[in-house]
């Protein structure tokens, strides 16, 4: 309910409003010469009732009165059950307002247009709200507009300026300390976390807070105050499926498989695309050992499906479980197909972010057949498609695991050590899921026992001083072509079976433009699976040195490649 329903009446019972919303009076210089004509006649009454969503209840606002000696409004609330009821009346006192009166009756038309242009903001039934929180200040809301169009500038200073001035008019008002949060995320976490909290707490409304809080807690590693958060944020808004969604994806990572079905279920009911979410739920019921149940989930999207992230999807949790592995091995070879297709089609003149998400799919689409491979011991096979997956992202885990189990299974100890140190030190030493921690711990131990069969670790490319070793698997030398002059520039590159067919300079040094030749005869690490026809969109840095006689070509992590950075 907005000021759009009142705006009828308001025109009619307010002379001269729709010149003072345009002019935004400030003081007397745009008043009237002339005294204004009232109607003093009658009275005018709107009366609404609204019947509220199921499952909701509602912020009833306070009710208002304003007098003076010319005019009169009230305007009352009253929630009953699920019906809110708003009656509001105004009349006029005296016929004719003189104009030393203007300024009087400019403030009396902000106060009533305030009142009849509040939103009134939904929240779930069951979510509980401070009964000692205080209702907003019209002054503290205007300056609250101005909060967030600061922060969308990220004028942080100037925000938190403001957001102390409304802390000063109401310690209370609703937005107040989910803004402090977003500001203090960066610089004080605990503080943001306890800002979110206070927000919530005060203003279960507030929707954006359970959000923010819980992407907050989860880069923190405390998963059980997420899931609080997450179950907190759906009682407060019932009818979205994203709270379900993010608490069953969450309860998947720490193995907690019963309860993901559950909240995965009330995901899909709320859902207007649950069919990725069928498939979470057909994977929590196969990790519980659910396995008809799973694999009747997973045949009934698998079977009917053309999406490939779809069928990957299942053809993986399938493989992986040991389950149904020829109609696995068809679906992810049908998923390929649809995503190398528009691989083969990529052009660097015409290259666009979805080509670069494409390219992450065509890894995680190539480990998933690879594995498939494993399962049916067709090694030669999963070890092509596995390698490619594995050089081509370096920081997936999983496909590091996998790997290494596919070169172990070859009595290629060397290959697998080495790998699985890399496929760890990805993960670093954070916080992580309990899949990602066991996965972790799995490949530890496998290291462990392979040393102490004998196994060595290949050798190491060199890295630089302050480098990254696996930034260092992604690096390579070209010629320079400027004599020992500094200079950097960005490029795409349209990689084949270890070539680069194509470059595009993108933006820096344009003397570097000269380079394109020499990253056309690389040698990159990045072989296709066999047989494939796919081109695989990267984006690079080529950085000269002073004094050097050779450039440094650095790809980007597809996680990070995009164009417009």
């Amino acid at each position: 309910y907005t000021r759009k329903d009142f705006g009828d009446w308001e025109n009619r019972r307010f002379p001269g409003l729709s010149t003072w919303f345009e002019a935004k009076i400030a003081d007397d210089a745009t008043a009237p010469k002339r005294a204004m004509m009232l109607d003093p006649t009658g009275e005018t009454e709107v009366k609404i009732t609204l019947t509220l969503p199921g499952g909701y209840t509602v912020t009833v606002p306070t009710d208002v009165k304003h007098t003076t000696e010319f005019a009169e409004y009230t305007s009352t609330y009253t929630l009953k059950g699920d019906a809110l009821t708003m009656d509001r009346t105004m009349r006029y006192k005296v016929r004719e307002l003189p104009v030393s009166e203007f300024g009087a009756y400019r403030d009396f038309v902000k106060a009533v247009s305030d009142d009849a242009g509040q939103m009134l903001q939904l929240v779930g039934a069951s979510a509980v709200k401070s009964k000692t929180a205080r209702p907003d200040n019209a002054q503290a809301s205007e300056l609250m507009e101005q909060v967030y169009q600061e922060f969308r500038a990220h004028n942080y200073k100037s925000a938190r300026e403001m957001l102390d001035r409304v802390r000063a008019l109401n310690d209370q008002q609703s937005g107040l300390w989910g803004e402090y949060g977003a500001i203090d995320w960066n610089s004080d976490k605990a503080q943001a976390i306890a800002d979110y909290r206070k927000e919530i707490e005060l203003h279960p409304e507030t929707l954006f807070a359970y959000k923010d809080l819980t992407n907050l807690l989860r880069g923190e590693g405390r998963w059980p105050e997420a899931e609080q958060t997450l179950a907190a944020w759906a009682k407060a808004d019932p009818a979205d499926a994203q709270p379900h969604v993010q608490l069953g994806s969450l309860q998947l990572m720490q193995k907690q498989y019963k309860d993901a079905e559950k909240s995965l279920q009330d995901a899909i009911a709320l859902s207007t695309k649950p069919e990725m979410l069928k498939m979470e739920l057909g994977k929590a019921q196969l990790k519980d050992g659910d396995t008809d149940t799973g694999k009747a989930t997973m045949h009934g999207l698998m079977d009917t499906s053309d999406d490939a992230m779809l069928l990957n999807a299942t053809a993986y949790e399938l493989a992986d479980a040991g389950l149904d592995l020829p109609a696995s091995e068809a679906a992810s070879k049908k998923a390929i197909q649809i995503l190398e297709t528009k691989a083969a089609a990529v052009t660097v003149q015409g290259a666009n972010n979805e080509d670069f998400a494409n390219v992450r799919r065509l890894a995680a689409n190539w480990d998933t057949l690879g594995w498939i491979y494993f399962k049916e011991k067709n090694l030669s096979e999963a070890e092509s498609y596995v390698q490619s997956a594995w050089l081509l992202l370096l920081e997936d885990p999983e496909a590091g695991l996998h790997m290494g189990k596919i070169y172990e299974a070859e009595g290629k100890k060397d290959e697998a050590l080495t790998t699985y140190r890399l496929a760890v030190k990805a993960m670093g030493e954070r916080q992580l899921p309990q899949n990602y921690a066991d996965m972790r711990s799995e490949m530890n131990t496998r290291a462990t026992a392979l040393k102490a069969a004998g196994a060595h670790e290949k050798p190491a490319p060199r890295v630089q001083q302050g480098g990254d070793e696996l930034a260092a698997l992604r690096t390579y030398t070209i010629p320079s072509p400027l004599e020992g002059q500094y200079a950097s520039a960005d490029f795409l590159l349209l990689l084949g079976d270890n070539r680069a067919e194509d470059v595009r300079f993108l933006k820096g040094d344009e003397s570097l433009k000269k380079t394109a030749p020499a990253l056309e005869a690389v040698t990159f690490h990045s072989p296709l699976p066999r047989g494939s026809k796919a081109k695989v969109l990267r984006r690079g840095i080529v950085a000269c040195t002073t004094g050097s006689k050779t450039c440094l070509l650095v790809l980007l992590p597809p996680s990070s490649a995009r164009m417009d950075n």
